[in-house]
């Protein structure tokens, strides 16, 4: 057998109903299950396959977010910028993963973000604030490489005011 590094294998560790232990793996682009040992014949034969497969997330905006984390302007932060930019887009995934990403083009589709950050701004309006500020980030990135028409939240009202002049 042939030692590979293979980006994008997820490797899943299961305790099974007779309490041992077993690992699977999969392709995390596609979600696809490779079988088979990593470095076999048929785990190459299923990765190559999971390749060739489109990424369940194509064409929507959890897509443009997967392909900003992926990008250098997001690598290039600190880690723990990274961290919390993570923490963040794995709520807006949640929330507008599988919005398909043509429906960025609506003027409409503003009111479905600023719902969600009243909704947030409830309890935490700088939270919410910043989500969309990362949202939009990710749409920024999404228009300068193309994918996207224009920025929905570009320029969007903010809800927490960090004006603390009356403490000093």
């Amino acid at each position: 057998m042939v030692a590979v590094d293979l980006k994008g294998v997820n490797q899943v560790r299961k305790r099974l109903a007779d309490g041992s232990m077993r690992l699977y793996f999969y392709h995390r682009g596609s979600g696809k299950r490779l079988t088979g040992v990593p470095g076999s014949a048929q785990f190459l034969a299923d990765y190559q396959d999971a390749e060739r497969v489109a990424p369940r997330d194509a064409g929507t905006v959890g897509g443009l977010m997967r392909e900003y984390q992926a990008s250098p302007k997001f690598v290039s932060k600190p880690l723990s910028t990274r961290r919390e930019y993570k923490r963040m887009l794995t709520h807006l995934e949640t929330k507008f993963g599988t919005m398909p990403v043509v429906a960025l083009a609506s003027p409409r589709v503003i009111g479905k973000f600023i719902d969600y950050q009243e909704e947030i701004g409830r309890d935490r309006p700088r939270d919410a604030d910043n989500r969309l500020t990362i949202l939009s980030a990710v749409f920024s990135y999404a228009l300068r490489k193309g994918r996207i028409a224009r920025n929905p939240l570009k320029g969007f009202e903010r809800l927490y005011d960090g004006d603390r002049s009356d403490k000093i």
